[in-house]
């Protein structure tokens, strides 16, 4: 974690290929992988190129198998309660950050944690020193995150499986993980909290859903 970010792999298929090369790498097996958010969707990733092998459980957090929303898929990622991300409101949001980066980004940390009381909400900062770095990066990873998709991963999972969602949620609605359920066999889901920041609203609940899965 202390090592230099990397302009290389940054798209979901990359980051999957990282996942893959560390697990080698290490000669890990039966490894158990935790994602949340993005890192929900580069487990699918892995698993729609590499299947299941050397995974002996996984937790999906929060996440979706498809970022964009279209007349097909609902599931997806919405800003606001009634603003779905289309491919439009996507290109829209990407020429905010070109404009206005620390705005949008202001914008993006209140829709994660809509919601909460106006006193537990707080704003992320971002130091100018590092602007140009974070906007290349965030850019990346949300073209990424909007570019690609794995329905067809879900069904392919045969591994035990914890899809922790909030409950109303901020970003992706609970039915997304509902959906998600009812294509993996044998998958739980367990509601935490109510936005998609729940891994810091409610750190003691999501650790014992951990650790209650991993027992």
């Amino acid at each position: 974690g202390l090592s230099s970010g990397s302009t290389k792999n940054r798209t979901l298929a990359g980051l999957a290929h990282d996942l893959k090369d560390f697990m080698e790498t290490l000669d890990l097996h039966d490894v158990v992988l935790v994602g949340e958010s993005m890192g929900g969707m580069v487990i699918l990733k892995y698993i729609d190129l590499f299947g299941c092998q050397n995974i002996a459980r996984m937790a999906l957090c929060d996440t979706s198998p498809k970022c964009l929303n279209d007349e097909d898929w609902q599931y997806g990622m919405y800003l606001d309660r009634d603003t779905p991300l289309t491919s439009q409101v996507f290109h829209e949001y990407l020429q905010g950050f070109a404009s206005d980066y620390e705005k949008q980004m202001e914008q993006f940390s209140t829709a994660t944690m809509r919601g909460l009381p106006p006193e537990k909400m707080t704003t992320m900062k971002w130091p100018p020193v590092t602007r140009e770095l974070q906007m290349d990066e965030m850019l990346s990873f949300f073209i990424a995150m909007a570019t690609d998709g794995d329905l067809d991963a879900l069904d392919t999972i045969d591994v035990p499986t914890r899809l922790v969602h909030a409950d109303p949620g901020s970003l992706f609605p609970p039915a997304g993980a509902a959906y998600m359920q009812s294509k993996i066999a044998g998958a739980k889901r367990v509601p935490v909290g109510k936005t998609h920041l729940f891994s810091l609203e409610e750190p003691e609940q999501y650790t014992a859903v951990l650790e209650e899965f991993l027992a």
